[in-house]
């Protein structure tokens, strides 16, 4: 049996302690450089020890490829990116009438009658987007090249609307809300909605440039937001201003992330690539370290230019993989965290190092609402899905687009098919004209 004490032990431990519990009370592991791979023992496992796995995952996920082999997807539903559930040779599987209300009954094989839990106590997984993102203005004091926001109307949502999206979202039980922009900031409600947001238990996310931060904003913010993302495009006031087509201050910038950084609990900072970026990569590294900020997500630009600095490449992006696996080891939480093809190089261990795959976008894992009053895939994929969660969430359209089956057969067959996704659907739509065609970079 798992005790108490094995559980308050674990919450203080180093990762290999942690594994030796997985491996005493779970199953066989094995760990390569930041790959780690456990497989389930169903004679050991049972409805407490499962703890020790999310207590890996609330730890190390950012730094480690963690996958989790022969548990059933109701045993962790918000974890499932992670578990990796087929039929064995040997194993007996069945459903039951929890299996068919359960929103994981077309990928999974079943339950087995060997694991040593009890199944009465298993509740079906509901069909609902881990998060809720919420456009809340167009406007913005920046203008990024990478943005594909229209900034030509001046469009805001209002403080009723960002309640009624809320109580939704709670009412289905949905536990994490996100505000973003434009610059969110700019909103006159903002400080309105992220109270409101706290009151009622949610996970609060923000995406902020971090040019407008007062000692009010700062308080406001300490107080009702556990994860910011900043955007940093450039590493220097000139490479800053090219990027975002701004004179904002460059210093005072990194003096409110630095400012951040003490109050927030977790803060991330966020840099799509770019030619600037591939040819300074170790001056943006040397600015990260020098703000003590180790949690550093890079984005492949999702726009179909002209302009030489976003026209990136195979070669650019396996560059750019080479340099994160370096930040990594020396304990940096790095990965490039849109779309992008696992197959890009033969190198997997670099894919599953470096990428973090598809399910944060493309309507995969949320949707986005638009200030123009209805919800969408993702902040790239303008396509109208409804004006409530549950009806967009059940658009047809975006159950085609998360099914994946318009994929090549060679996609269909690969192992690592639900990380990636076979790319972005919103690129494929850039540079083809078609949702449900390849992901450009695959030839």
């Amino acid at each position: 049996m798992v005790g108490d004490k094995d559980f308050n032990l674990l919450e203080t431990m180093n990762l290999e302690k942690i594994l030796f519990y997985i491996q005493r009370y779970i199953g066989k592991l094995e760990k390569k450089d930041f790959l780690i791979s456990i497989k389930v023992d169903n004679r050991k496992i049972n409805k407490d020890s499962i703890s020790f796995l999310y207590i890996l995952l609330n730890n190390y996920e950012d730094f480690y490829f963690i996958s989790i082999k022969n548990l059933p997807y109701c045993l962790m539903p918000d974890a499932t990116e992670h578990i990796i559930y087929k039929k064995t040779r040997g194993k007996r599987y069945y459903h039951d009438k929890i299996c068919e209300e359960c929103c994981f009954m077309n990928i999974c094989p079943g339950w087995q009658k060997s694991l040593n839990i009890d199944r009465k106590k298993i509740l079906s997984p509901k069909s609902i987007p881990r998060e809720i993102v919420m456009e809340i203005t167009t406007r913005c004091n920046l203008n990024c090249q990478t943005c594909t926001l229209d900034k030509s109307k001046s469009l805001t949502t209002t403080l009723k609307t960002a309640k009624r999206i809320m109580a939704e979202c709670k009412s289905l039980g949905i536990k994490a809300v996100r505000f973003t922009g434009g610059e969110p900031l700019l909103n006159r409600n903002i400080d309105k909605m992220l109270k409101f947001a706290k009151k009622n238990n949610f996970y609060v996310l923000l995406n902020t440039n971090a040019t407008i931060i007062t000692s009010p904003t700062l308080m406001l913010l300490g107080k009702n937001v556990d994860n910011i993302l900043i955007s940093l495009q450039g590493f220097d006031q000139k490479s800053d201003r090219i990027l975002t087509s701004s004179n904002v201050d460059f210093n005072k910038k990194i003096g409110n992330i630095v400012r951040l950084k003490t109050r927030i609990p977790t803060l991330r900072v966020g840099t799509v690539i770019s030619k600037t970026l591939i040819t300074n990569l170790n001056k943006y590294y040397m600015l990260l370290k020098r703000m003590g900020i180790d949690n550093w997500e890079l984005y492949r630009p999702i726009i179909n230019t002209k302009n030489k600095e976003f026209k990136i490449s195979k070669k650019d992006l396996i560059k750019v993989m080479h340099f994160l696996l370096i930040l990594k080891n020396k304990g940096m939480k790095v990965k490039i965290a849109n779309p992008i093809p696992f197959c890009i190089t033969k190198d997997i261990n670099l894919s599953l190092t470096t990428l973090l795959g598809a399910d944060a976008d493309d309507g995969n894992s949320r949707i986005v609402w638009d200030t123009r009053g209805y919800f969408k895939p993702s902040y790239f994929i303008d396509k109208y899905l409804g004006k409530t969660i549950k009806e967009s969430w059940e658009n047809q359209f975006l159950k085609k687009m998360k099914s994946l089956n318009y994929l090549p057969l060679k996609c269909k067959k690969c192992n690592y098919l639900k990380y990636c996704k076979g790319g972005s659907r919103a690129l494929a739509k850039l540079v083809k004209d078609d949702y449900f065609s390849r992901d450009p970079i695959i030839h």
